[in-house]
């Protein structure tokens, strides 16, 4: 492989460019059918509206008639020229329209009629955070935070008073609120770390507990309405058990209802519109999805997972709301990799599952030469299966033979480390001939709340020992060239990174790091900041604990940096400088240090971006920072 750095930056831009095509998307609401068209924010984007075909005959007003003849443009892009516009979301529930833009230093929220320009409410949010909120039939609900930026209040803003109003203020600085969207109507469900949180609006006191994790652990937890009952379904376990339990809460009634489930049932994610409930789950006989009725959910007519259909889908799955035919259901369905598949799903029918409609992110990218494989890799340490996804580009489904390659890495908090289809960022290295590659190492949520268990607090050596463990097999294994294998990570990434860099100082060429966590030890040990009062879950409390401090103390990057000494590889490293979640001034530290060792690093930190590194959609600043990455892996 033999590409200038203008060839590796043009293809990154013009998979930048042309992926939101797909978003050349229609949604139809109650009567009306909404169109989104050259809808890549915040660039360009448009949203027209027009009376469904289907209701020709539907009685309307002349005036009404004399708008929707053809079709109306609802949004433009170009209708903000001083905001920098970042999400449009249509709500079909209480027919709102919301625009998230960017002015300042501040992200705004502006609520109006789904299809009229009037602002009916507006609120300001910092930079630090992309917005949390769900709207009620009255007001918006959503989550403040501290000037350090600590989420930490529950606020409401009704459209007719037009005042913020903090309605539960979370005092514990070891707790921060979360937000948990369900499509409830005029209900929000919030969690801090051991309690979950129903929002009313409809209450005269609108914030009650409803579970504390005395009670058992939440893995899952949604909310559905059915027959004009709300209802929330807590999936939980007890302590060091395998077996879930599910409880049903009745929020207009109050109260608890139990499903029968069985023994050694792992469920891993799990989701509700409004007819069915869809999850996925691990028995016996592996990894299974299926879909289940929640009406006979309800009236406990059924053994939960026993009763659910089969779904044999492959990929990322998930339900999609239709509010104007509860008959049918649809899922939307990502092969990993770049085709969006359109299901419905209708159990009256001989054959319940129906494609139909099937695209691809990038309309010109040739597909049939995108391959994706998953490995599992055996575990030195204690011989665990460790699951590796592998992607390339070729002319057939042969493996690719000692080729440029970039892992991806991430392992904690369990957070998977994918989620649907590959962003244009990967597609663009996988176009230019990089094997691209991402370690679904401990930690992480790819295998369900206990694989992340298994690699947090004093397990966290399992996750960096099975990140290199997958580095070493796709060496071994004749994938990628001995000297051409570079690592891309962020954030709690950069823990995982940086003990690998101790580890095996040159097993990579290069590395790319975005806003990583890089001194846990001292962090934690000194509270330096307000994550570290909340993240004890995660990494443990060495300042009361001698144990977890000399374990954090034995893989953290900035105590053990010595040993990356003499390493030849190449670090770029991006940070935003208004980010609280994690100290710039250690990374610079850290960088210092090796620099002092012989490794070479740069390091740009961004004026107007937070965490992560790079202003939101800008486009040239990652293109950049990305080719200067990429042409470092192949250059001599």
């Amino acid at each position: 492989m033999i590409y200038s750095k203008e060839k590796i930056a043009s293809t990154i831009q013009s998979c930048l460019l042309d992926y939101k095509k797909v978003y050349n998307h229609k949604i139809q609401i109650n009567d009306y059918i909404y169109s989104f068209e050259d809808w890549k924010l915040p660039y360009s984007g448009s949203i027209t509206v027009q009376l469904s075909d289907t209701n020709k005959d539907l009685i309307i007003t002349e005036s009404e008639r004399s708008h929707f003849k053809k079709s109306k443009l609802l949004f433009d892009v170009r209708f903000h020229p001083n905001k920098q516009v970042v999400k449009v979301i249509l709500d079909p529930v209480h027919l709102f329209r919301t625009m998230i833009s960017i002015s300042s230093s501040n992200y705004i929220i502006e609520v109006m009629e789904l299809n009229s320009e009037k602002v009916m409410s507006t609120v300001l949010t910092s930079l630090d955070r992309f917005p949390v909120f769900e709207l009620h039939k009255d007001r918006i609900v959503f989550i403040s935070n501290t000037e350090d930026g600590r989420p930490n209040k529950i606020s409401e803003k009704n459209f007719k008073q037009l005042k913020e109003k903090v309605c539960y203020y979370e005092n514990r600085s070891t707790h921060q609120l979360k937000l948990i969207k369900t499509s409830l109507s005029n209900r929000s469900l919030f969690k801090n770390n051991v309690e979950y949180l129903l929002f009313s609006s409809e209450e005269k006191n609108p914030v009650k507990v409803i579970w504390s994790k005395k009670s058992g652990r939440i893995d899952h937890i949604i909310g559905f309405t059915k027959d004009s009952i709300d209802y929330i379904l807590f999936v939980c376990r007890k302590e060091k058990s395998v077996n879930h339990k599910l409880i049903l809460y009745n929020c207009n009634g109050k109260k608890y209802q139990i499903i029968p489930t069985r023994k050694n049932i792992s469920i891993i994610t799990i989701e509700a519109n409004h007819t069915y409930i869809f999850l996925r789950y691990f028995n016996e006989n592996g990894l299974n999805s299926g879909i289940i009725s929640i009406e006979n959910l309800v009236n406990a007519k059924i053994e939960f997972i026993e009763d659910t259909f089969s779904i044999a889908l492959q990929g990322d799955v998930h339900l999609c709301q239709n509010t104007n035919d509860e008959s049918v259901t649809y899922l939307c369905c990502e092969d990993g990799c770049v085709s969006n598949m359109l299901y419905s799903y209708n159990p009256n029918l001989p054959e319940r599952l129906v494609l139909v409609k099937n695209k691809q992110c990038i309309p010109n990218l040739n597909v049939k030469k995108l391959h994706r494989k998953i490995f599992y890799v055996a575990s030195v340490f204690d011989g665990m299966k460790i699951p590796l996804t592998i992607y390339w580009k070729g002319d057939s489904k042969q493996l690719p033979i000692k080729q440029p390659g970039i892992i991806y890495v991430y392992g904690s908090y369990g957070s998977r480390e994918q989620k649907g289809n590959l962003d244009p960022m990967m597609i663009a290295m996988i176009e230019l001939g990089f094997v691209y590659c991402i370690a679904h190492v401990r930690g992480g949520g790819y295998l369900g709340e206990k694989w992340h268990r298994m690699g947090k607090t004093l397990n966290k050596w399992n996750t960096i020992h099975d990140f290199l463990d997958c580095c070493h097999y796709l060496i071994d294994e004749g994938i990628v060239a001995t000297d051409r294998l570079s690592l891309i990570s962020s954030s709690a990434g950069g823990i995982v990174a940086g003990a690998s860099l101790n580890e095996e100082p040159n097993l990579f060429k290069s590395i790319l790091l975005a806003s990583p966590f890089i001194d846990p030890f001292n962090t934690m040990l000194y509270k330096r900041d307000y994550l570290s009062h909340m993240e004890v879950a995660e990494w443990g409390d060495p300042s009361t604990d001698l144990k977890i401090r000399k374990y954090i103390h034995s893989y953290s990057p900035m105590q053990n940096v010595k040993k990356a000494k003499g390493s030849k590889t190449n670090l770029f490293v991006v940070c935003g400088e208004n980010d609280k979640q994690i100290s710039n001034e250690d990374v610079k530290s850290w960088l210092h240090k090796l620099k002092e060792l012989g490794v070479t690093s740069h390091l740009e930190i961004h004026p107007k971006a937070s965490h992560g590194g790079l202003p939101q959609g800008d486009i040239q600043a990652l293109t950049k920072i990305l080719a200067d990455f990429l042409y470092s892996v192949i250059s001599e």
